[in-house]
């Protein structure tokens, strides 16, 4: 008999085997880390979830593992728009949220952040993620679309990029 793998395990709510939501939350500060993470498996309750402070750690978590997001506040070596191209160039499809205390920040979208979200919100990171996984879902799977009855063309959702 072989020893059971990560994915071999069953979400209890589920039942059946389905992937658990695994997620890496980058940031400088570990209270802050503390927050954004408690926060997430409060959402996603028997998710997994990774931390660091630094780049390296973050880009080769970004490129070995299978996450269904990356949270970015600030790492110890990097500035966050920094960083976010880096995660972006080592993995073009995770998303990736970046926190900021900032009310904007126009250049995350530029750098490759798949949305923005001010720090003051942080307790909403799970219902961005949650929407931003809705979002995604919704325009991968076409039978999803509400019809606009316009000779049967399907609405499109448009990508899902700011909280």
């Amino acid at each position: 008999m072989r020893p059971k793998r990560l994915l071999d395990y069953t979400v209890p709510s589920i039942g059946r085997m389905t992937p658990l939501p695994k997620f890496l939350v980058v940031d400088d500060v570990a209270e802050n880390r503390y927050l954004l993470a408690k926060t997430l498996l409060q959402k996603f309750s028997g998710s997994l979830l990774q931390e660091c402070e630094e780049s390296t750690p973050a880009l080769v978590a970004t490129q070995c593992d299978r996450l269904t997001a990356v949270v970015v506040h600030r790492a110890a070596d990097v500035d966050a728009l920094t960083l976010i191209a880096m995660l972006r160039r080592v993995n073009p499809f995770v998303p990736i949220i970046l926190v900021s205390g900032r009310e904007s920040c126009p250049g995350a979208i530029e750098a490759g952040a798949t949305a923005f979200l001010n720090y003051d919100s942080w307790l909403r990171i799970g219902t961005v993620i949650e929407d931003m996984i809705a979002a995604e879902q919704a325009a991968t799977e076409p039978s999803r679309f509400p019809f606009s009855g316009r000779g049967g063309e399907s609405e499109l959702i448009p990508p899902f990029r700011e909280a």
